[in-house]
C-alpha cells in the first residue's frame, strides 16, 4: 500500500483514478491542484483549469487537505521530451508536490490521463525527479468500456465544457455522464470523437462519487460562449455557489467498493483464463539443471560493424577478476561498450536494443546499478536472461543502435496502470527506428502490482504476449503480434516448451490479418535457460516489422551425412528492407573437434546463401546473428573458431556478418544436439 497524493482538476478522470487507486490498496492522504491567475481558464496542454472555481467544495466533500499553487509557467517546453525548463507550467506541478512532500508523507501520485503521451511524459518526469510513483490506472482504456465503467460505479459528473464537432452549448452544457453516453458512442462512430473527451472534446465536474463523504449541489452557475463557431462552438459553465449535503452513512465504504464493477488486477486471472483453467491451476515450481559452459575468455575480443545507419557491437564480456567485484567488473564491459559505440561514430543515445546475459539473476541488482548510469531519456530495450555462462563471466550483451534523421518512437512508460507493465528499470518498453520495432522482453507481471501473475506457464505466456500486443499497438497503431519478424521465447524448464509454443500459435492467430495462417510457421523459437527476471517462467523478445509491404514468408530445409539445417525466414522484397531468419542445425555425427563444427556450419551456411538468392537478399542484409547452443553439449571455444573460420573463408560471403554465441540448457524440448541461429 502507498500514501497518495491525488492530483484532482474536479473533472471524473481524476477523481476515478482515485477510486481506482483505492480499489488496488492505496490511501488518499492529501489532493493537489493548479489553477490559474484571475481567470476562468488557461490555454494549457497540461491541466484542466474550468471548474477551478469549485475545487475548495469538492476537497472538502472528499474530507481531505487540498494543496492548491497558481500556475505562473506556461506550455514551453513542448517536445516530445521533457527536460526542466524554466517557467514552464511543468514546473508549477514540480514545486506544488514538493511543497506537499514537505508536510505530508506520500510516495505516490494519482494521475487521470487516459491518452495523452504529452502529459504522460511530463507527469512522469516530476515524479522521478521527487522518487514518487505515478498511478495512472485509467492509462490506454478503451474509451467507451472506461467511459460506461465510470458510470456503473457511480461518478456522477456534468459536462461544463464542450468544444468539438457534435457537441452544442445549449443541447449538452451541464449533462451528466450517463445523459451524453449514448451521444459520445454515436459521434465517436461519426467523427471519430474520444468517447472520453481526451481529445479536448468536453470536460467535466464531479458532483458525487463514492470516496466523497458529501454531494456537491450546484446553485448558480454562468454560460459562459467562448466561440461561437457554427461547426465546433467553444462554451463552459462557471460554477459560482455551491453547497454540500449530507450522504446517507455508510458502514463499510471499503467493502462497498470491492463490490463495484471496477477493472481490478485481482480479477486478471479470470481474464486470461477459462473457467475450466482456473479449476485446473497449476503453480508448479520448476528447476532445470544449471549447466555452464568451459571458460570463455580465449575468445572474448569485441566485434563491431556498421551498415547504412545501422551498428552491432558482440564479444562484450564482464571478466570477473578475483580482485573485481561485480560491479567494478560490469564498469569495465560498459566503458568499453562505450568506447566503442564512439569508434562507430555514434553515441549511447543511439543505441536501440540490448541483449544482457547474466551468469546469475542474484546479481542483477549490482549489474543494474552500473548498467543505468549510461543511459539517460529514453534508454534502449532490453532483453535480460540468465545463461550458462562460467562463474568468472558475470555478464555478457550485445547490441544494436541506429542513427537516423527520420522521427524516431521510443516508448518509455513509467507509470503504474492496468495497460502494461511499467519499466522497472533502465529500458524502454519499445523502439521503432525506421521499418524495424524492437520490444523489451516481456514477462507476465501484473501491471497494477508488478508481481509476477499466479496460474502457471499458460496464465504468464498469455500476460506477457498480451503486454507484448499492446506495446506493438502503442508504438505503431496498426501493429499486431502478426507484423513480429522474429520471437524468442525464453522458459526455464523443458516441460514449458510445447505450452509455450502452443500459446504464441494461439495469440497470432487471434490477431493475425491473413487468411492464410495456417499457411507459414511463425518464426519463434524458444530456448530454455536456467533463470528469468523477478522467477518468470516466460519471457518473450520480438521485433516487429514497421512498414506497409507485405510480409512474405520462405522455408527451406536440407540434409547432409554431417548435419541437418532447417531455415524459416520473413522478409518483405518489395522494398528490401528487412530479412528475419531462424536457423536450425543439428549435429548428425557430433565429435569434439573444430573440422567436425567446420563442416556442420559451412553446410549451415550454404543453404543460408542458397535461400538469400532464393529471396534476393544477400549477405549483407544479414549484419548480426545470435546463436544459442546448449552448453552441456557443446564446446565454446570450437564454436567460435568454426563460426569464425566458415564466415571468413565461405565464397560469396564478403561482408560476414558479426555473432554472438549464448550457452543455455536446451534448445525447444528437443534433447538432440541442436544449435538455434536467430538473425533479424
Amino acid at each position: 500500500m502507498m500514501r497518495v497524493v491525488a492530483l484532482i482538476s474536479g473533472g471524473k478522470d481524476s477523481c476515478y483514478n482515485m477510486l481506482q487507486c483505492v480499489s488496488e490498496g492505496h490511501q488518499i492522504v492529501a489532493l493537489a491542484n493548479l489553477k490559474p491567475q484571475n481567470k476562468d481558464e488557461v490555454d494549457s496542454y497540461m491541466f484542466q483549469t474550468v471548474g477551478h472555481h469549485a475545487i475548495d467544495v469538492y476537497a472538502e466533500a472528499m474530507g481531505l487537505p487540498l494543496y492548491r499553487r497558481t500556475i505562473s509557467g506556461f506550455s514551453k517546453e513542448i517536445g516530445r521530451d521533457y527536460r526542466p525548463t524554466v517557467d514552464d507550467e511543468v514546473e508549477d506541478l514540480y514545486e506544488l508536490l514538493k511543497m506537499i512532500m514537505d508536510e505530508v508523507k506520500v510516495e505516490a501520485v494519482s494521475v487521470g490521463a487516459i491518452l495523452s503521451d504529452y502529459q504522460r511524459v511530463r507527469v512522469e518526469n516530476v515524479c522521478q525527479r521527487l522518487n514518487l510513483t505515478s498511478l495512472s490506472y485509467l492509462w490506454r482504456r478503451e474509451q467507451e468500456t472506461l467511459l460506461k465503467e465510470m458510470i456503473d460505479c457511480h461518478i456522477e459528473a456534468i459536462i461544463i465544457k464542450v468544444a468539438a464537432l457534435g457537441l452544442e452549448i445549449d443541447k449538452h452544457l451541464g449533462k451528466t455522464l450517463e445523459q451524453i453516453y449514448p451521444h459520445m458512442v454515436k459521434m465517436n462512430k461519426t467523427y471519430g470523437l474520444n468517447v472520453c473527451g481526451e481529445g479536448g472534446e468536453y470536460e467535466t465536474f464531479t458532483l458525487d462519487c463514492p470516496l466523497f463523504v458529501k454531494k456537491i449541489v450546484i446553485d448558480e452557475m454562468e454560460t459562459v460562449i467562448h466561440s461561437d463557431d457554427a461547426f465546433a462552438p467553444v462554451g463552459y459553465l462557471n460554477l459560482h455557489r455551491l453547497h454540500l449535503e449530507d450522504k446517507p452513512i455508510m458502514t463499510n465504504t471499503a467493502e462497498y467498493i470491492m463490490s463495484l464493477p471496477l477493472l481490478r488486477s485481482s480479477d486478471l486471472l479470470c481474464e486470461l483464463l477459462t473457467d475450466e483453467e482456473v479449476k485446473n491451476l497449476s503453480d508448479k515450481t520448476v528447476s532445470p539443471s544449471l549447466t555452464h559452459c568451459t571458460n570463455m575468455k580465449g575468445t572474448s575480443e569485441v566485434t563491431s560493424k556498421k551498415t547504412g545507419n545501422w551498428s552491432y557491437v558482440s564479444g562484450l564480456l564482464a571478466d570477473l577478476e578475483s580482485s573485481q567485484s561485480i560491479e567494478e567488473a560490469t564498469q569495465t564491459v560498459m566503458e568499453r561498450l562505450e568506447k566503442t559505440v564512439e569508434q562507430l561514430e555514434c553515441r549511447m543515445q543511439d543505441i536501440v536494443s540490448v541483449c544482457l546475459y547474466v551468469h546469475s539473476m542474484e546479481n542483477f541488482a549490482a549489474i543494474n546499478s552500473v548498467y543505468k548510469k549510461f543511459f539517460g531519456f529514453n534508454p534502449p530495450v532490453r532483453v535480460c536472461v540468465q545463461v550458462c555462462t562460467p562463474p568468472n563471466v558475470v555478464v555478457m550483451l550485445d547490441c544494436c543502435g541506429c542513427v537516423t534523421n527520420q522521427l524516431e518512437s521510443t516508448m518509455h512508460v513509467q507509470s503504474i496502470s492496468h495497460w502494461a507493465p511499467a519499466n522497472i528499470g533502465p529500458y524502454s518498453q519499445a523502439c521503432k527506428r525506421g521499418n524495424k520495432i524492437y520490444v523489451a522482453g516481456q514477462i507476465a507481471m501484473v501491471p497494477a502490482t508488478l508481481h509476477i501473475v499466479s496460474g502457471g506457464i499458460t496464465a504468464q505466456c498469455r500476460l506477457s504476449l498480451r503486454h507484448t500486443a499492446r506495446i506493438l499497438k502503442a508504438i505503431q497503431t496498426e501493429c499486431a503480434l502478426d507484423r513480429v519478424l522474429v520471437a524468442v521465447c525464453y522458459v526455464t524448464d523443458t516441460t514449458l516448451v510445447v505450452t509455450a509454443q502452443e500459446e504464441w500459435i494461439r495469440a497470432v492467430s487471434n490477431c493475425t490479418r491473413s487468411c492464410e495462417f495456417e499457411t507459414w510457421r511463425p518464426l519463434i523459437q524458444v530456448v530454455v535457460v536456467p533463470a528469468l527476471p523477478k522467477d518468470a517462467l516466460v519471457e518473450w523478445q520480438v521485433s516487429a516489422y514497421g512498414g506497409d509491404q507485405q510480409l512474405q514468408e520462405q522455408f527451406y530445409e536440407d540434409t547432409v551425412e554431417s548435419s541437418a539445417v532447417s531455415l524459416r525466414c520473413r522478409c518483405t522484397t518489395e522494398d528490401q528492407t528487412v530479412f528475419a531468419c531462424i536457423a536450425s542445425l543439428e549435429c548428425l555425427k557430433l565429435v569434439e573437434n573444430a573440422d567436425s563444427y567446420k563442416e556442420c556450419w559451412r553446410h549451415l551456411f550454404e543453404c543460408f546463401d542458397k535461400l538469400l538468392t532464393k529471396t534476393l537478399f544477400s549477405w549483407s542484409d544479414i549484419p548480426f546473428l545470435r546463436v544459442f547452443y546448449p552448453a552441456s553439449h557443446f564446446t565454446y571455444d570450437y564454436l567460435h573458431a568454426a563460426i569464425s573460420e566458415c564466415l571468413t573463408t565461405m565464397p560469396g560471403v564478403d561482408n560476414a556478418p558479426l555473432f554472438n554465441l549464448i550457452p543455455v540448457v536446451q534448445i525447444g524440448c528437443d534433447e538432440n544436439r541442436m544449435v538455434s541461429v536467430v538473425c533479424c
